[in-house]
């Protein structure tokens, strides 16, 4: 069964809890660091009457208009009604409007965060984007769901929208500067500390292998794995065999390309092949070799190997030695990214990272329980 964006039931439980994902992540990214609450304002709302700020970074500005923009779409698609068609957009909006002002007068407790009515302008102009777009695919869809022989299925109806988001995420958790090319799963160092299997792995890698030896062997491992687990999720979300090239393809590129510009920050800038090391070489011919296999099992068997492969990754991604050139290089680049994100932006796309593969686990197994064959089916 197809279970797409869209459905005919009229039971649309995932996008609704995108939706309210979405919110709580505005919620961070506007509230981030909760601590220190004191009123630095004469009133919460003050900032209203304060005008227009004679400076802003155009980044925060484009980042509240996309959050909003997004909220507003998936809110309005998922409470979005045939019957009240212009009412639920219309609630949408009210909705962030709400959100904008409540959040932006909260941050008048806030240290280091500064309540603006230019933030609340972009905010509302992003929702309201984001109830226009959204009312008008799920009209225009509604419409073609009148005429099923005439209308293609879309692209994002040949998986879960839970895969594409997992997809989306990830993509996301590749702008922070890692170790390792596409990787996820950075465990923080209070949780690594409190699991002594790890260090204790590490312990006996340093004793009796020559780690710094194996340093690009360990990186060509870790990185196919990660291709592969991330080429696994791609297949099972794409139908054809040659779209899912193109599909794995273009993810790749556009993460390593999120890695370029990340290093076109650093002083001097990082050569744009830089982060294409030997090790890295070798671990996409890896990866390539294992989606190449993988591609020989059916989808169920594919959901397991893909369960498989994040979990391995996350204990490679913490296991592989350090690199003392790449320490020297995240130092270089962690100024410029601290300066193009704020704080919550950037503790969430670290929270997102750490959580991303457990994430994926929880998604390839209940794929394969979805996919199980029925027995009382004939």
């Amino acid at each position: 069964m197809i279970d797409g964006l869209f459905r005919r039931s009229p039971r649309p439980g995932r996008i609704r809890l995108l939706a309210v994902a979405c919110f709580v992540a505005i919620a961070w990214l506007s509230l981030y660091p909760l601590s220190d609450w004191r009123l630095r304002q004469p009133s919460a709302f003050a900032f209203l009457s304060h005008g227009l700020p004679r400076f802003h970074a155009r980044g925060d500005l484009f980042g509240n208009i996309t959050a909003y923009l997004i909220f507003g779409t998936l809110a309005t698609l998922a409470w979005f009604s045939a019957a009240r068609r212009w009412l639920t957009p219309v609630l949408v909006v009210l909705v962030g409007v709400l959100m904008s002002l409540s959040f932006e007068a909260l941050q008048s407790w806030l240290p280091g965060r500064v309540p603006s009515l230019l933030d609340v302008i972009g905010n509302v102009s992003g929702v309201v984007a984001g109830a226009l777009l959204g009312t008008a695919i799920a009209v225009w869809r509604l419409r073609a769901l009148q005429r099923p022989g005439q209308v293609s299925v879309a692209w994002y109806e040949e998986g879960p929208v839970t895969g594409w988001v997992l997809l989306g995420v990830w993509l996301l958790t590749q702008l922070p500067v890692q170790r390792l090319l596409f990787s996820t799963g950075h465990l923080p160092p209070a949780l690594l500390d409190g699991l002594p299997i790890l260090p204790a792995l590490l312990a006996q890698l340093g004793e009796h292998l020559p780690v710094d030896a194996l340093r690009p062997t360990f990186e060509s491992l870790t990185i196919g794995v990660l291709i592969a687990g991330v080429g696994v999720l791609v297949m099972d979300l794409v139908r054809h065999a040659g779209a899912r090239i193109a599909w794995i393809t273009a993810v790749l590129l556009a993460a390593w390309t999120f890695r370029w510009l990340a290093g076109t920050q650093a002083a001097p800038p990082v050569p744009a092949l830089a982060w294409l090391t030997h090790g890295a070489q070798a671990g996409m011919v890896i990866g390539a070799l294992a989606l190449y296999l993988t591609g020989a099992f059916g989808h169920r068997i594919r959901a397991l190997i893909g369960l498989v492969l994040t979990g391995v990754a996350v204990l490679l991604v913490n296991l592989v030695p350090s690199d003392p050139y790449f320490q020297s290089t995240a130092a270089s680049l962690r100024p410029a990214f601290s300066a193009a994100m704020t704080p919550g932006m950037r503790s969430l796309l670290a929270l997102a990272g750490t959580v991303w593969p457990f994430a994926a686990m929880l998604y390839f197994g209940a794929r394969a329980l979805q996919l199980r064959p029925n027995p009382r089916r004939p």
